[in-house]
């Protein structure tokens, strides 16, 4: 297939974005020169084509033939189109289109809060907005994903004492989240505050994600082991130490709070463990 005459134009301080505005390259719907990061766009030469601040948030897909800018769900769609024609029926149906609409705003609004990484220092920066609303979603999703996970490795784990729950577990683990989170709302103030218990949400899910392959094992062959599921927990744990410091230092904040969050994750960690398996 011909790739189309239209280039698309990425954040390429965005993994995400770098990875599947690859993949339509590869899959031979757009050219390698068409593929284009803002870093390599002046101001002067990129608003000619384009709403900036809009692209911000929505990847803009721009015809090289002069005709209309493509933003966000209907650039990927077209693009997606090119290969899987049902793509923009599937699109028609207004329920079906509102979610995945809803869906990308909490992907891009939230995309540097899951990587965090910073823009690069030419170019046009486009870096997302901060949106109060998306941030605080995507917060409450991290911690009912989490949750979720938690649960599911304090069932596992009780077979090897009776004492230990789905419940549990989630006191075990979970208190000194709380603990962390309530210190952050207390002492840091506005945006900040934010800005770190999106942090602490993504902690969360890396934590909690990395465990999967572990109960997938259990849940498959019905058969707790002790050497998959401590493993697992090790691996999150070094995970999270690693990522937490690396975020610490893109939020500009004192490493103190790494500090903080390894304090209050293990004393109440053996505090509720003691208390459930004496």
């Amino acid at each position: 297939m011909k790739p189309i005459s239209k280039a698309i134009i990425y954040d390429s301080s965005c993994p995400m974005c770098q990875t599947y505005t690859k993949g339509f390259v590869k899959w031979g719907i757009l050219a390698p020169e068409h593929r284009i990061s803002f870093c390599e766009l002046e101001p002067d030469q990129a608003q000619r084509y384009m709403d900036l601040t809009r692209s911000k948030h929505e990847i803009p897909l721009v015809d090289l033939s002069g005709g209309k800018t493509l933003y966000g769900i209907e650039a990927l769609s077209y693009l997606l189109s090119q290969r899987l024609p049902f793509i923009q029926t599937f699109l028609s149906c207004k329920p079906i289109r509102w979610f995945c609409q809803k869906l990308y705003s909490f992907i891009s609004y939230n995309r540097r809060v899951i990587t965090a990484t910073v823009s690069e220092n030419k170019g046009i920066d486009c870096k997302p907005d901060f949106h109060l609303s998306y941030r605080l979603l995507f917060i409450i999703f991290g911690v009912l994903i989490a949750s979720l996970i938690t649960w599911k490795l304090g069932i596992s784990t009780s077979a090897y004492s009776s004492s230990l729950s789905g419940y549990s577990m989630l006191l075990i683990c979970g208190s000194g989240w709380l603990v962390q989170m309530i210190t952050a709302i207390v002492i840091l103030k506005g945006q900040e505050r934010i800005e770190y218990l999106g942090q602490l949400a993504t902690l969360m899910l890396i934590g909690t994600l990395v465990l999967l392959p572990g109960l997938w094992i259990d849940t498959l062959t019905h058969h707790s082991s002790v050497f998959w599921l401590a493993g697992s927990v090790l691996v999150s744990s070094l995970l999270m130490h690693t990522e937490h410091l690396r975020r610490l230092r893109y939020l500009n904040l004192s490493i103190y709070w790494l500090f903080l969050w390894s304090v209050a994750l293990f004393s109440t960690a053996l505090s509720e463990l003691w208390i459930f398996i004496r």
